[in-house]
């Protein structure tokens, strides 16, 4: 009888261990899937950049990957890769691209994003000005 009571507790315990594990890997799943879903469908990935963790940069890293518009033909032809953006940000708000590495045919989406990104309100930024040489890597799936 003390047999089939510690087998029956050491099944309940499997279960209950099994069950655990099934709703954590569910959970775990639910919240990836999540995370790309409101990332970019378009799987975008900004992997790299030398602008610092102040609020600005970031908003400035946000607002170029907002405004990345990658086009269906490239998609569909699987022209993908990397593309490192290096730029100089001035007093007014404006950029200047001193130079784009990678995927050539990539070069037009980032163009675009810039373009549609700056100029950027840095008026109340307590920041020298130009800040030269900011890079960011575009990681394009």
């Amino acid at each position: 009888m003390k047999i089939v009571i510690t087998l029956f507790k050491w099944i309940v315990i499997s279960l209950a261990t099994l069950f655990l594990i099934l709703v954590t890997s569910v959970v775990v799943t639910k919240i990836i899937l999540q995370n790309s879903a409101e990332t970019n469908s378009k799987t975008i990935c900004l992997s790299e950049s030398t602008i610092g963790k102040e609020p600005i940069f970031r908003s400035i890293n946000k607002m170029l990957y907002h405004n990345i518009k990658y086009p269906k033909e490239l998609q569909e032809n699987n022209i993908s890769g990397d593309v490192k953006l290096y730029f100089t940000l001035y007093k007014n708000g404006e950029v200047n691209i001193t130079k784009i590495e990678g995927e050539e045919r990539l070069f037009p989406v980032i163009e675009a994003s810039v373009e549609k990104s700056f100029p950027y309100d840095v008026t109340d930024m307590n920041l020298s000005f130009p800040i030269k040489n900011i890079s960011i890597l575009f990681r394009f799936k």
